[in-house]
């Protein structure tokens, strides 16, 4: 029937009641009310009132017992800005370096968010050099005098925890070494979260896999770790088809089959049809991401192309474009984001039956290109397929033809 904020002051009944999911005519769900509630904390939390606080909801029902009021009970408290900060315990940071890591800013309104942010990049500092076991405590000292609070983080850092086994869980078609020689991380390496999120993205780039959990459990050895990286296997291959009219060639289809994990060593595998009345493509190509054990990629690329070329707009094909070719990349990996690649490409290009009337603009011949690529790719991205951040970056150069090259 009706839902109010008792003691809201700062804020207005309409501006709270957007925050929340319980509304008017709408079925009462217990459930939703709870998440109600600490959406309303939040959201004063992150407005500079650290200490509001929202009671039990009260209901009040109709006579019939259809229909209720609810009411949530706020109490705002005082609005706080950032004091100073003070840190105790480290040795292993300096108080500038850590200072780095703190979200909030003095003088600035208290920000639930960022006082959370906080406190995980805090962690994130030591679980990045191995302290797995430091544990990080906030004190707060209120001001009320002069609306502020300062921050006390005391810091137990522990000691550095080492890698003792990896193990691989959940692959059921795809073979072990290709997800161990994606983890950055070794045994008796030290803990680092960034080399395991990082391992984890660089799993997830292989094309097939779902979804990635790492875990860490308790070794053997009080001060090492064990490291599970439980995998979800996805579907690997992909067969699409369609059809359409195009200007040039007329009717024309395709048929594409893409395969990402050939035998379960992550080789990836394409093929493609692509048919029609004045042209018929034929390409297959095939990459293998580690060569003999080594972060050095192989890839082999084969083509076949005949086009019926037509110039006065009459159907029969004035003369006949026949291509093939095909090329050779080889890829050497110098860190998990810098990659150098070479490719070497072939083809030939065959003019033949030329209308007697083009003659003399069309020569019959057959012509060769032959060329030789070196680039070089920077590439920091999360997720190759959708990525949140990151980018690519390369820088190419190519040589055609000539002396060594040969071709027209």
């Amino acid at each position: 029937e009706k839902v109010e904020f008792e003691g809201a002051t700062v804020f207005s009944q309409k501006k709270l009641q957007k925050l929340i999911k319980t509304k008017k005519r709408k079925v009462y769900n217990s459930e939703t009310v709870t998440k109600d509630r600490l959406e309303i904390e939040t959201f004063y939390k992150n407005n500079g009132y650290a200490k509001v606080k929202t009671g039990d909801v009260k209901i009040q029902y109709n006579a019939e017992r259809t229909r209720m009021t609810l009411t949530f009970p706020i109490t705002e408290g005082a609005r706080y800005v950032v004091g100073e900060f003070e840190f105790v315990g480290n040795t292993v940071y300096t108080m500038e370096q850590l200072l780095k890591a703190v979200e909030m800013k003095q003088g600035k309104l208290f920000q639930q968010e960022k006082y959370d942010e906080s406190l995980h990049n805090l962690r994130e500092l030591y679980l990045e050099k191995g302290y797995y076991y430091s544990r990080i405590e906030p004190k707060e000292t209120v001001l009320e005098d002069q609306g502020k609070i300062n921050y006390s983080f005391m810091i137990d850092e522990g000691g550095i925890v080492y890698i003792d086994r990896i193990f691989i869980e959940g692959n059921k078609k795809t073979r072990e070494k290709v997800f161990r020689r994606e983890i950055l991380l070794k045994p008796g390496d030290p803990f680092s979260s960034s080399k395991i999120r990082r391992s984890m993205e660089k799993i997830l780039n292989l094309g097939f896999i779902d979804d990635v959990k790492p875990d860490a459990q308790p070794a053997r050895d009080p001060e090492k770790l064990e490291l599970i990286m439980e995998i979800v296997e996805g579907k690997p291959g992909s067969l699409s088809a369609g059809a359409g009219y195009s200007s040039t060639d007329g009717q024309v289809g395709q048929m594409q089959l893409q395969h990402s994990n050939i035998f379960g060593l992550a080789q990836k595998l394409n093929l493609m049809w692509e048919f029609g009345s004045r042209r018929q493509n034929y390409e297959i190509s095939w990459t293998d991401p580690w060569i003999m054990n080594r972060p050095v990629s192989l890839g082999l690329d084969l083509y076949h192309t005949i086009r019926e070329r037509l110039f006065d707009g009459d159907s029969s094909p004035d003369y006949t474009e026949t291509r093939q070719g095909g090329g050779v990349r080889v890829g050497p990996r110098f860190s998990d984001i810098y990659q150098l690649v070479f490719s070497y490409s072939f083809s030939k290009v065959n003019i033949s039956n030329v209308k007697s009337q083009f003659k003399t603009d069309i020569k019959e011949e057959i012509n060769n290109t032959s060329s030789f690529t070196t680039e070089l790719i920077r590439d920091t991205r999360d997720y190759w397929f959708d990525a949140a951040r990151g980018n690519r970056n390369s820088l190419s150069t190519q040589f055609s033809g000539g002396p060594v090259l040969q071709g027209n």
